[in-house]
């Protein structure tokens, strides 16, 4: 398969995913009739579209903390969007805008458990290289309190996407063994039968050029708050 996807195109795909399944939530939460019942074709469709957004963030996640300057920098990039975004992503999803806490956190949260959980890790192999006992316990304990971590903070995904990313850096390179792995952790842990469409992404990984293509991080970062601050908008008005 030919590998013509730069980090650039497959963060547009994921997020044009996004932007299509968090529509369709607002169709329903509208009470559109297309869109009513749980089990209408459209909403479905747009739900299953939407489950390639995630795993895409997720991979991506494991390239910039590759590629990144500065963990740090990047760490309170991903906090400041996950800030701005949650009380526009409890609205939209929920209809909360206090009890944010007690609900559930936006996708910008599970990703910085992620790279926290990485930073960690990283860590963890240099300062104990050549004690690889060690090392494999302590990795073991930090992927451990990471899941409890997103359970407790009710992150997107939940335990789910810490070991999704986790998958990602262990088998980063490897292609057969990093897709089976996503595979069986979709399909094993998925809950339900609308996220085994994540399966479908493989393919854009497969295309994967390893090219960091254009230069617009900074509109990605803006990309997730401000088009839940315009679906909550939309839903506010006409509610």
């Amino acid at each position: 398969m030919k590998r013509c996807l730069s980090s650039f195109e497959l963060k547009c795909i994921a997020c044009l995913s996004m932007l299509i399944d968090h529509i369709a939530v607002l169709m329903q939460e509208m009470g559109v009739s297309s869109f009513a019942d749980e089990g209408s074709p459209l909403y479905v469709i747009m739900r299953l579209i939407g489950r390639l957004a995630f795993p895409i963030f997720a991979f991506l996640l494991v390239e910039g903390f590759y590629h990144t300057r500065s963990v740090t920098r990047y760490a309170l990039r991903l906090a400041a969007a996950a800030l701005v975004s949650e009380f526009f992503f409890d609205y939209l999803l929920f209809g909360e805008t206090v009890q944010w806490y007690l609900l559930h956190q936006n996708v910008y949260v599970t990703l910085l458990l992620g790279l926290l959980m990485l930073q960690a890790v990283n860590w963890t192999a240099r300062r104990f290289k050549d004690v690889e006992l060690v090392q494999k316990l302590l990795t073991f304990v930090i992927l451990a309190v990471f899941c409890v971590a997103a359970e407790v903070m009710r992150a997107d995904y939940e335990f789910l996407g810490i070991l999704m990313i986790a998958g990602f850096y262990y088998f980063r390179g490897r292609n057969t063994r990093n897709f089976l792995y996503f595979a069986v952790i979709t399909l094993l842990l998925g809950g339900n039968e609308t996220q085994y469409a994540a399966i479908a992404v493989i393919p854009f990984f497969c295309m994967y050029s390893g090219e960091k293509g254009r230069e617009v991080g900074r509109l990605f970062y803006g990309f997730y708050p401000a088009h839940l601050a315009l679906l909550s908008l939309i839903r506010f008005v006409f509610s």
